[in-house]
């Protein structure tokens, strides 16, 4: 399911559902840099990357 993610960003929504269940992966992954977790997760940073922040922001800053 990461690496899918990792890898592909259509059908949107395969993306949204994969991106849901992948939560717990994200919310239990080391602590890291800002710049190195929008590395491990470049789906952030795609062009509908912005409608997947708010469901993760405490993921990213706690």
């Amino acid at each position: 399911m990461v690496l899918w993610l990792k890898h592909n960003t259509e059908p949107w929504s395969e993306v949204m559902e994969r991106f849901k269940k992948a939560h717990a992966i994200r919310r239990d992954c080391d602590r890291k840099t800002v710049k190195q977790f929008l590395q491990d997760w470049p789906i952030f940073q795609y062009l509908r990357g912005e409608v997947l922040v708010p469901g993760d922001i405490n993921t990213i800053v706690a």
